[in-house]
């Protein structure tokens, strides 16, 4: 009887800590799913932090201000726009570029243009490009110091494309700029330039095909060659670097060159060797949630931190 009591008193005991068990597990899984469903609604849902008026418009941006923000002090600003199909907050949260702005006390804006406001083949559309994001930059330079000869570009995808000519078009804005998957528009270039000429970082996969299978755009290889022109530089890179291949499971490697150029014209080209279209490192495998397949997604680099190690030792106005 005793034997009965205890065998009894221990099942009691064991389905006590199963059930424990069990509720910490659900309360796990549940906070996972709140933080992951959290994410992808940042991703989807464009929830901006910003907005002004230009030409009787209203529009809107995400910005971004360091975690030890003063307004007592100067800042560098960092314009980021974003691709075609999506939106800054989209681009905010794929890229991690935050947490590089944090890193080195910058301020990041990422200003949302909608897909109409986005033909980058004609000079009507750049044109508004052009005054839209200078119009936005006064803006921010009216509440925040932002220091004007510390200003800097990144364009990824068809932020990109629309890069080469709103660097064209507005000489000395920025001091320096990274272009990422994306080449120049053949409609607004001849294949030789001329380019805006200032410090400039260009990064492609060799199997993007949104830029290498899209007949309207310069391949990057082959802006990045123009760049090169239009700087002055030596036509044959100084130097070829293999990076680590930190994560062989990512099916890519990246080279990158660098070229011999006059002061303050620096090129470096990044070849994500059997990459596709995608921000090396980013937070997450874009195509995980866009229906088109984006190719192999490099993981070997943080692209924001090296775009910024270029921008802080070769661009100052």
């Amino acid at each position: 009887m005793a034997n009965t009591k205890y065998i009894s008193m221990n099942t009691t005991e064991a389905t006590k800590r199963g059930l424990v068990f069990w509720i910490f597990c659900s309360i796990a899984a549940l906070f996972l799913l709140v933080v992951i469903s959290y994410g992808i609604l940042k991703f989807f849902v464009v929830v901006p932090n910003g907005e002004f008026s230009f030409e009787n418009k209203k529009y809107t941006y995400s910005l971004h201000l360091p975690k030890n923000f003063s307004v007592e002090k100067s800042y560098s600003l960092v314009v980021i726009l974003h691709g075609q199909t999506s939106t800054g907050e989209q681009t905010e949260f794929y890229t991690g570029f935050n947490n590089t702005a944090d890193r080195h006390n910058l301020i990041a804006v990422y200003p949302n243009l909608s897909h109409i406001e986005w033909p980058w083949s004609t000079e009507e559309g750049t044109r508004k490009k052009s005054t839209y994001i200078n119009a936005l930059i006064s803006h921010l330079s009216s509440t925040y110091k932002i220091n004007q000869r510390q200003m800097y570009f990144i364009g990824f995808s068809a932020g990109s494309v629309s890069g080469f000519r709103y660097l064209q078009d507005n000489p000395g804005k920025f001091a320096a700029a990274a272009l990422i998957a994306g080449g120049a528009p053949k409609a607004l270039y001849p294949a030789s330039g001329p380019f805006a000429t200032l410090p400039i970082l260009l990064m492609s996969g060799t199997a993007d095909q949104a830029t290498h299978g899209n007949a309207d755009i310069l391949g990057v290889s082959e802006s990045a060659e123009s760049y090169v022109k239009s700087n002055g530089c030596d036509a044959q890179p100084a130097n070829k670097e293999v990076l680590p291949d930190l994560d062989p499971d990512d099916h890519s490697t990246i080279n990158k060159y660098t070229y011999r150029c006059p002061k303050n014209l620096a090129v470096q080209y990044y070849e994500v060797v059997n990459g596709g279209h995608h921000w090396p490192g980013a937070r997450f495998n874009a195509a995980l949630l866009n229906k088109n397949a984006q190719g192999n997604f490099n993981r070997d680099i943080d692209t924001g931190e090296l775009i910024w190690d270029f921008f802080s030792k070769t661009g100052m106005n």
